[in-house]
């Protein structure tokens, strides 16, 4: 996959994540095999996890890919397991020096999920400092950092999105940290549609302005049939499932002729 991506002039980004994507990410995702073998629950605290989790990483390494993600949403976990999360950390900077030493080019980073936090700083202004101990604890073993955003389970019609939404990540993160938005797209169905997809790609430039943006890298390129993901997920592409183009797709395209100021 990752010659293929190179052939066809993409950028490959390689993520695994240690959190399963259901029950709000608060429980390790670990192999079957792993789990059945333990036959107890799963913890960063036992090294049979940790040694897994750390040889797959180091496994993709090998392939010298320019990103590589450790951890997909990992606030998630912080919210819901303080412990666990402190572990992992710990796991993810061990791991970081040992990758580097495989691929000084790769750069290595995890993601956060920007709405969720968004809410809560919103919700505990008092805090917000506080907050910020979740993106500061991996530095400087961190490169950018990385952001998953979904604003229409928050803000149904997109002109509602606060113009700060994006750039109040400064509360958290020096001006100069680079950001890359790992994921982040707007559903034609459920919640959405598609010119409210639209509307959402077309505000972007005013939402990301001033942040030192290295990338946007919108959810899926065309819709999935997946039981496991709701009617949201499953229509979050650029293109339907058989491939007809969305209205979204020209907006997003269009999106290469602003620079990075924005």
């Amino acid at each position: 996959m990752i010659k293929k991506a190179i052939q066809h002039n993409l950028v490959p980004i390689i993520g695994i994540s240690p959190i399963s994507l259901d029950n709000q990410r608060k429980e390790l995702d670990i192999p079957l095999e792993i789990r059945t073998k333990l036959g107890k629950r799963c913890s960063f605290k036992d090294s049979n996890i940790k040694n897994v989790f750390k040889t797959i990483a180091l496994d993709i390494a090998h392939f010298k890919v320019p990103y590589l993600c450790l951890a997909t949403e990992i606030n998630f976990l912080a919210l819901g397991n303080l412990k666990e999360f402190l572990r992992f950390v710990k796991l993810y900077k061990n791991i970081y020096k040992e990758v580097k030493k495989i691929s000084q080019k790769t750069r290595i980073f995890v993601s956060f999920q920007w709405d969720v936090q968004y809410l809560i700083d919103t919700k505990e202004l008092e805090k917000v400092k506080e907050h910020s101990k979740i993106f500061e604890i991996f530095k400087p073993q961190l490169d950018f950092i990385a952001l998953t955003s979904y604003p229409i389970n928050f803000f149904r019609n997109p002109i509602d999105i606060p113009r700060d939404y994006y750039i109040s990540i400064d509360k958290h993160i020096d001006h100069s940290d680079k950001v890359l938005f790992l994921e982040i797209g707007c559903p034609t169905r459920g919640l959405g549609s598609e010119e409210s997809q639209v509307a959402f790609v077309k505000r972007l430039p005013i939402l990301l302005r001033n942040l030192n943006l290295i990338g946007i890298d919108w959810a899926l390129l065309h819709d999935v049939n997946i039981p496991e993901f709701d009617e949201d997920l499953r229509s979050l592409g650029l293109f339907t499932d058989d491939g007809k183009e969305k209205l979204g797709f020209e907006s997003f395209n269009n999106l290469k002729k602003y620079d990075h100021s924005y």
